[in-house]
This record gives C-alpha cells, sequence and structure tokens, in this order.
C-alpha cells in the first residue's frame, strides 16, 4: 500500500492566501498563481478541500508568492492567527489555562498540531520564566525559513493570547545550512547548521488585563453575556423555569450576533473604501526611490499618504495622520484627501492654507489633522512645510549625519488664523541622501516599561542603515521598532516612508534610453537585458517597467511580461495600453478570461479603442460566441468605420442580405 506523506495543515496556506487577497487583491493573486506550474497550481486550488497537505509541495507555493509580492510577512502573521485555530480545536473560544506556564507548555503541541515533519520539546532554563524551544526535523525531512518564520509566528499568537506584556524570543541554534533569508528576530550570534534549531524564551509573570471595551462594538461582549446570565439566573431561581432562561439566552446571544455582523459589515465596507485610495507603493522617481510601511491600528486608518505630479515637471508626495482612530478618523481622511487632491501647489505651505479652509469648513472643528507635504524637483531640490507632524529625519550621506528638518506648522482644521504658521523650506539633496518620514505612532510607541521609542532612539538607528539601500533600510528601523515594542500593543497608527537619492542615476538613464532604441531597432533581446539591468537599479520606475512587459510581450515571454506589468499597474493604474498589452499575453497563453478582462479594463479608460475591441472579438470568435462577436463588431463599425479593423473583420462578418418582405 502506497502512503501519501502529508505533514502540514492546509490552514497555514489557507490563511496565507486570505491575507494576500485581502491586501492585493484576486487578480494580483490570480496572476501569480497562473505562473505555478500546474500540479503546485492545483495544490493551491484545493487547499481548502484537503486537511493536510505535502510540505514540499505547500512551501514550494509559499516561496514562489511571498518573494513575488514581498508579502514574507504575511507568513509570520498566517502562523501568529494559526494559534485561534489551535485554541478552537480544544472545544472553547473563551479558552483560560490555569498559570501561563500552562499556556507556554502548550506551545510544541501548537507546533505539532500543523506540522508532522518536525518534533519539537520544551526544556526549562535556569531563570525563572526562561525556556528553550527545540526543533527537530524527523527523517527525510529538511529543515526550511519558511517553517522558522510560520512557528516564530505561532509562539508570537501564543503570547498574545496569554496576554503578556512582557516576552522575549532569540534564535540561538539553527538547522539551517545558511543565514535565513527571512526572519523577524535578530541573527547576530546564531550558530548554524546545527542537529536542531534552538530558541530561547523568556517571559514575564505581568499580564494585559481582558479589554474594558471592544472597539467599535457598542457594549462589551463579555459585560453584554455576564448581564444576560445573572438576568437568567434570577429568572431560573424565581420560578425555577430552566426552558425560559435558555431562551433568553438564545435570543440575547441573536440580538449581540446580529450588532456584531452588522459592525462588521460597515469595518469591512469602510476599509474596502479607504484601500482605493491609500497606494500600494510609491513609483521611483527620477534617481529618487522610496519605501512604504504603513500599519494600521484597526480595520480602518487615520493616517493615510499620497504621492501626485506637480505642475508636470515635479513630484508631490503627502502623509497625513488624522486624530483618532477608526471609522471617524478614516471618514475625514477621505475628505483630507480630496482636498489635497484639489490643491497641488508648487508651494506646499500654500496647499495646507487652502486644505485648512477646507477641513475647517466641512468638518466643523469636529477633528483635525497632522501632515508633511513635499515638492521635489528634477534636481533634488526639495520644498516642503510641516502641519504639527513629527518633523523627518534626513541623512546625509557625504558626512554620515543625521539632521531633523526645521519647521512645525499647525494642526490643519482647528484654526482659522492657522495660514500665517505655514511656511516653505527648501533643501537639496544629494546622492546617497535618504529621508525617512514617519508619523508619531513610531515615536511615541512604548515598551513593556512604558519608556518611548523616541527621536534618540531612531537617529541612532537611522545611522546604522548607512551602507544600506531604501527598502533594506527601512526593514532594519522597521525590525528596531519590533524588537523595541516587542510584548505590547501598539496605540495609534504607524505609517513610515523612506526615500533615497540614488548614486547610479546616470548609469540607469543609459541602460533605459539604449534599451528603448534597441527595442525600436527590433533587437528584442539586447533591449530585454538593458531594460533589466535598469530595473535593477529603480525596480518602481513606472516608464521601465512598462518597456519591459512591451518588449517580453512582443518576444513571446509572455508569463515574465505579466511579472513586469503587474507591478506597473499596481503603481499607474490607468494605462490603457498596459492592460492592452496584458490582455495580449493571456490570450497567447490561453487564460481567455484573464485576456477579456484586461482588454475591458482598457476599454473603461478609453472607451473608444478598437485594439481592444477588436481581440474581444477575436476571443469570443474562438470561443464559438458568434452572436456576441457579430454585435461587438456592429458597434466597433459604428464607432470607428473605415479601421483597418474593420475592414479585416468585414471579411468574416460580411454584410448581411435584406429580406424581401412579401405583400
Amino acid at each position: 500500500m502506497i502512503i501519501r506523506e502529508e505533514d502540514v495543515r492546509s490552514a497555514r496556506l489557507i490563511l496565507f492566501v486570505d491575507r494576500i487577497l485581502e491586501s492585493r487583491g484576486s487578480a494580483t493573486m490570480d496572476r501569480q498563481a497562473a505562473a505555478l506550474p500546474a500540479e503546485l497550481k492545483r495544490v493551491l486550488d484545493e487547499r481548502h478541500d484537503r486537511l493536510w497537505l505535502k510540505s514540499e509541495e505547500e512551501r514550494a507555493i509559499l516561496v514562489h508568492l511571498a518573494d513575488a509580492l514581498d508579502a514574507w510577512d504575511m507568513l509570520w502573521e498566517a502562523g501568529r492567527d494559526c494559534v485561534s485555530i489551535y485554541l478552537y480545536s480544544l472545544s472553547s473560544s473563551r479558552l483560560r489555562f490555569a498559570s501561563i506556564e500552562d499556556g507556554i507548555y502548550q506551545i510544541p503541541s501548537l507546533i505539532a498540531h500543523f506540522l508532522t515533519s518536525l518534533s519539537s520539546f520544551l526544556g526549562r532554563g535556569d531563570e525563572t520564566g526562561q525556556y528553550q524551544l527545540c526543533l527537530e526535523y524527523r527523517s527525510g525531512h529538511s529543515p526550511h525559513s519558511v517553517d522558522n518564520l510560520f512557528i516564530e509566528g505561532l509562539v508570537e499568537g501564543m503570547i498574545r493570547f496569554l496576554r503578556l506584556k512582557e516576552y522575549s524570543l532569540k534564535l540561538i541554534e539553527s538547522s539551517l545550512p545558511q543565514e535565513p533569508p527571512k526572519s523577524r528576530l535578530n541573527r547576530e550570534g546564531v550558530q548554524w547548521n546545527t542537529p536542531i534549531t534552538v530558541y530561547d524564551l523568556r517571559v514575564g509573570n505581568s499580564q494585559h488585563p481582558f479589554p474594558e471595551e471592544e472597539s467599535q462594538i457598542e457594549e462589551n461582549t463579555e459585560k453584554f453575556v455576564s448581564r444576560v446570565l445573572k438576568r437568567s439566573q434570577d429568572i431560573l431561581q424565581e420560578s425555577r423555569e430552566l426552558m425560559t432562561a435558555i431562551e433568553y439566552l438564545n435570543i440575547a446571544n441573536d440580538e449581540l450576533e446580529k450588532k456584531i455582523e452588522a459592525n462588521h459589515r460597515q469595518l469591512e465596507m469602510a476599509r474596502n473604501i479607504q484601500k482605493g485610495f491609500v497606494p500600494a507603493r510609491i513609483p521611483d522617481w527620477k534617481g529618487v526611490r522610496f519605501w512604504v510601511k504603513f500599519y494600521p491600528l484597526q480595520e480602518v486608518s487615520g493616517d493615510f499618504y499620497d504621492y501626485f505630479p506637480v505642475g508636470g515637471s515635479k513630484f508631490g508626495l503627502l502623509m497625513c495622520d488624522v486624530s483618532g482612530h477608526g471609522v471617524p478618523a478614516a471618514l475625514m481622511s477621505a475628505i483630507a484627501k480630496i482636498s489635497f487632491s484639489n490643491h497641488r501647489y508648487d508651494s506646499p505651505a500654500e496647499t495646507f492654507r487652502q486644505v485648512n479652509l477646507d477641513v475647517l469648513d466641512l468638518v466643523k472643528g469636529e477633528g483635525y489633522l497632522t501632515a508633511f507635504l513635499m515638492v521635489l524637483d528634477e534636481n533634488n531640490r526639495l520644498t516642503y512645510s510641516t502641519a504639527a507632524v513629527p518633523p523627518p529625519m534626513l541623512y546625509r550621506a557625504r558626512t554620515n549625519t543625521v539632521e531633523q528638518l526645521e519647521g512645525h506648522g499647525t494642526l490643519l482644521g482647528m484654526f482659522s488664523d492657522a495660514a500665517r504658521h505655514y511656511k516653505d523650506y527648501s533643501i537639496d539633496l544629494e546622492p546617497g541622501d535618504k529621508l525617512f518620514i514617519y508619523s508619531d505612532g513610531l515615536t511615541e510607541a512604548v515598551n513593556p516599561h512604558d519608556e518611548m521609542f523616541g527621536e534618540e532612539r531612531l537617529i541612532r538607528a537611522i545611522r546604522e542603515t548607512r551602507n544600506r539601500n531604501v527598502q533594506q533600510s527601512s526593514e532594519y528601523l522597521m525590525e528596531a521598532y519590533r524588537q523595541f515594542t516587542l510584548g505590547t500593543e501598539p496605540n495609534d497608527d504607524l505609517t513610515f516612508i523612506t526615500l533615497m537619492v540614488s548614486e547610479y542615476q546616470d548609469q540607469f538613464d543609459r541602460y533605459v534610453r539604449d534599451g528603448h532604441k534597441a527595442f525600436h531597432e527590433g533587437s528584442l533581446e539586447k533591449a530585454t537585458s538593458l531594460l533589466k539591468q535598469a530595473n535593477a537599479i529603480f525596480p518602481r520606475h513606472t516608464h521601465t517597467l512598462f518597456l519591459l512587459g512591451r518588449a517580453l510581450g512582443k518576444k513571446g515571454e509572455y508569463q515574465e511580461a505579466l511579472k513586469y506589468l503587474d507591478d506597473y499597474i499596481l503603481l499607474k493604474p490607468y494605462n490603457a495600453d498596459a492592460y492592452i498589452i496584458a490582455g495580449y499575453c493571456y490570450y497567447c497563453l490561453g487564460n481567455y478570461p484573464l485576456a477579456i478582462e484586461n482588454f475591458n479594463r482598457s476599454l473603461n479608460i478609453r472607451k473608444d479603442n478598437p485594439q481592444a475591441i477588436y481581440n474581444i472579438i477575436r476571443i469570443y470568435l474562438k470561443q464559438g460566441k458568434r452572436s456576441e462577436a457579430v454585435q461587438l463588431f456592429n458597434e466597433l463599425k459604428m464607432l470607428r468605420p473605415g479601421h483597418p479593423r474593420v475592414e479585416e473583420l468585414s471579411a468574416i462578418f460580411p454584410p448581411e442580405k435584406p429580406r424581401i418582405i412579401e405583400q
């Protein structure tokens, strides 16, 4: 008998994919899934139908999606979220362990609930609250950093469930042959290539209290249920009618579930609306690279950021922090977004003056916001103004120094005479310089000892990014923030934007110029090689992404072309030509539904686009949908009479002979 060795629960893949769908959308997920081999695509599609999967196949899917979408953090979050599945399996969503130690000793069982390819055990250290978590892979199984990151998330989830204020997790020994490329832990001093993996886990005795209020729910669930239970007890004692008490509890539970469901639908709607106006990424612009970290405290956020052209030749960047949290703050951020879109001037101070008037008029003093607004020109001259936001930090590469930008301003939407407080400041950026823009959720974050992260700690961490690029610098500072706040819950939204002036602008311009020339000369191999070198310097430069997608599509490398077009569309979703090229690639790959979807998106942007209509007609003919094709052809003929595509299709759709009606 052949036994299939399936050693990882499908819950890990399901939760990871759900997070991608929530943050990136189904279209992005479909594009990445299409790039998987057929066998792995089948495993991905069947994830909801199977309880266990083979770890080799599941790991390959996770690595592909995490690398392609820069989504490694979501794997850690999936591990954290899996804890609730384990606790539910213990039969009670209101489970309470007898002690902290009792909960900690559940960790090996927690790991075994999801992974059977390794065994885990927990040992006590010499000190109170010290443990060692040891992982050893079974015969025939090899270690993988995917498992490490997932298990670190599981531990974090259990710590959160136990409500511990203080804890630390450190990797001491690893069975991986080299330092893992992805981890959320400090890896200094780790001994690699050991027989087993060992984590040092230290926990304190203090716990966060149970929350007295649930955000966005009018009454606390536990207090509500307690009142219901008390009332039920009174009824039981007075009348001894047990069935009456049970019925009362059922009615109360139904009302509570309706309230929670209604609140969830409202928050979900608000979150989807807000996701529509907060960009997922900021594109590279004329030698400047950007990297963003955005962490809403709740489903919806009072923080938001935006980028936009100013005067045709300048680049504008905005970061706002609205007072409060949740739905009211998100509503005000939408108002502010519209106002800033209506006032785009070369002078950030003038923009603030006009936005201040709009917010005063629309919000009527019921809220306010802080903001940082900058305008960057082609010579790296940066003009900015601040409105009560924490001053950004500027790292000067030439001197290895950090300076705080001057200016403070005042709140937007609070004072009618605020205009005189907004001023423009200007600085020149040089190659290698980095600017760190952040909301107060960073510097005002606290650790378990109620110490604030603060500006001094931030400045020290910035100095340590000397030899790091923009992404590495951003990740390094966020790791410093996470290590500082371990054991505490955030109390504010956090936005962190890093920008860096590249030292390779001239080289990039040369690659793009030569690649563009080679493309028009028909040398596609040379063009794609040069453009890929340009893309390595500025991975989010929109023009380069578009050129690569077009060149690779023309070269016949459709799957790779879609990868660059996917990145391009995330940054510039309103280019009709990009959807035409993407639709053509899907057409050539035989994926007709996605091809039609992209051609229709192109038509939504440019309604009289004959190329999109022509391609949809060709797909309908391939699918045997002749009546739909004829209808669309007639529309094209009326829209663009005499167009070459109309003449070409006329041979396929000859004009109908007039019918003779006999008298």
